[in-house]
This record gives C-alpha cells, sequence and structure tokens, in this order.
C-alpha cells in the first residue's frame, strides 16, 4: 500500500517525517534539559557563539516556536505527541519547583510600624 501511495500521491508521508523529527528534537531538548538542570537560553549576543551555546539557541527557539505555535500566534506546529512529551518530561518538574517555592498566604501577626 505505501508503495502505491509514494507512486500515485508523491510526499503523501513527508508529515510522518515532519512528526518524528520534531519528537527527536523534543528529545535532545529534554536531555539537554536533565543535563543542564535548566531550560534552554536563547542567546541575543553579538559576536560569534561557541556550537554548544549554537545549539542551545536552536532548542530555546524550537520551544518558543512550539510554545507559540500552542497559543496560536505562531507558524510553527506543535504536534500532540511533542507537547504530551514535553509536558511529562519537563513541565512536571517545573510545576513541583514551583510548588516548592510557593509563598503562603497567611496572615502574619506582626503589626504595621506606624
Amino acid at each position: 500500500m505505501r508503495e502505491l501511495l509514494d507512486k500515485e500521491i508523491p510526499g503523501w508521508s513527508k508529515g510522518q517525517e515532519l512528526e518524528k523529527k520534531a519528537m527527536d528534537n523534543a528529545k535532545e531538548i529534554v536531555a539537554f534539559y536533565n543535563k543542564e538542570k535548566r531550560l534552554p537560553f536563547l542567546y541575543q549576543k553579538k559576536g560569534e557563539l561557541t556550537s554548544e551555546e549554537k545549539l542551545e539557541k536552536k532548542y530555546a527557539q524550537k520551544l518558543t516556536n512550539w510554545k507559540n505555535a500552542l497559543k496560536g500566534t505562531g507558524h510553527q506546529l506543535c504536534y500532540d505527541e511533542v507537547r504530551d512529551y514535553l509536558d511529562t518530561e519537563i513541565q512536571e518538574k517545573r510545576k513541583k519547583k514551583k510548588a516548592e517555592k510557593k509563598p503562603t498566604n497567611k496572615p502574619s501577626n506582626k503589626k504595621p510600624k506606624p
């Protein structure tokens, strides 16, 4: 069947290839996150970037594009599989960190100084 579709409709399977490539990029970003313990930074400095900085910038741009796609403001596409993967691998950790730092809204016993 695949051969017939390849013959009759050239390029029909590119969508599957793009989704696989997007998922591979997401896995690279998660590996970076696990290694560096932070999200990639979008470098905007003048001058030459090192190869590591170029790669980190690429990852940061991908995340920004996917975020904008989910908001509906970007020209990129964020596949559901990629979004779900990033949510489980990165977002859960970020939510835990936010929960640990979350201030309590308990009233203070201290009276304000006049």
